[in-house]
């Protein structure tokens, strides 16, 4: 991965989303666009509050430039390049293009935003971004990792399909180093339904392991601690969240199917429930091709 779009807007949460990136190891130069938005009401130039509006953008784009320079900062010991983006419009709407005008292949955003209602809930840009960004997005929340000196914890969500192995190459793309604890999981669901028994279930069963071994060998290839776990459980979603809650992760990794013009305003259910609900970051790859096919025991 060598081109990400770190979107900041001067809150304490994308602070610590740009902290948070810093200090994911690369080897290869990253190229980060950091983007600023700017919301700026539309009245007419004759309105009497004009003056006091623009007024207001100028001091916007000053503070947008004092925010790059401390990001700068952050980043010094990085091995990347940095430029600094302002934009004027919707937020959402203006990181999403950026990412397409730009080729990024990541969006990194903080999971809220300023006000008190965004506090509480997914916040109105974070949605949108995550909904309709073609590209993968990491959607950052405080688990205290910035603060203390323990090694990240990681829970990789993994099924046996593309998007999946996708998923777990994208993670793999970063040496995370022995400091790392990844958890490999996935969700053995009743495919035929609760209550209901299948001579087939066992086998079933024995080639998700199978499949979720090789995925946790190729994570463990960057140094990280792995381990896998195969939960039976009915809701996937559920159980993925629950399962990154009780092991306390810090970040959980999940992939979604190719995105079409319609799926560019849908997102799968599972993925959707993830985001909303899970308490940690959560990176959802998305328009990922895996560079190896999905291997599947007969």
């Amino acid at each position: 991965m060598k081109n990400i779009l770190l979107a900041v807007d001067g809150s304490k949460l994308s602070k610590d989303a740009a902290r948070f990136l810093s200090r994911v190891p690369h080897e290869q130069t990253i190229e980060i666009t950091v983007l600023t938005v700017i919301e700026t009401p539309v009245i007419a130039e004759d309105y009497p509050v004009q003056r006091w509006i623009n007024d207001a953008v100028q001091q916007e784009r000053a503070a947008a430039t004092r925010l790059f320079a401390e990001i700068e900062a952050m980043f010094a010991a990085a091995n990347v390049q940095l430029r600094h983006e302002i934009r004027d419009g919707r937020p959402g709407a203006q990181i999403v293009q950026a990412a397409k005008e730009l080729a990024c292949e990541l969006v990194v955003v903080g999971a809220v935003g300023k006000s008190v209602v965004d506090r509480i809930v997914l916040g109105s840009t974070s949605d949108y971004v995550a909904t309709h960004a073609s590209c993968s997005v990491l959607l950052f929340r405080p688990t205290g990792l910035l603060d203390s000196n323990r090694p990240i914890r990681v829970t990789v969500a993994y099924e046996d399909t593309p998007t999946a192995l996708a998923a777990t190459e994208e993670f793999a793309d970063f040496p995370w180093g022995r400091g790392a604890d990844v958890d490999v999981i996935s969700i053995a669901s009743n495919p035929f339904g609760l209550g209901h028994q299948s001579p087939h279930l066992a086998a079933i069963q024995a080639e998700m392991q199978s499949a979720l071994d090789r995925a946790t060998a190729r994570v463990a290839h960057v140094g990280a601690n792995t381990r896998s776990h195969l939960l039976q459980e009915d809701h996937v979603g559920e159980s993925i969240v629950r399962f990154a809650q009780q092991h306390q992760a810090d970040l959980l990794v999940i992939g979604e199917a190719h995105r079409t013009a319609l799926g560019r305003f849908l997102m799968g259910s599972v993925s959707r429930f993830v985001i909303r609900h899970a308490r940690c970051s959560v990176w959802i790859t998305r328009n990922r091709l895996p560079k190896h096919g999905v291997e599947s025991v007969a």
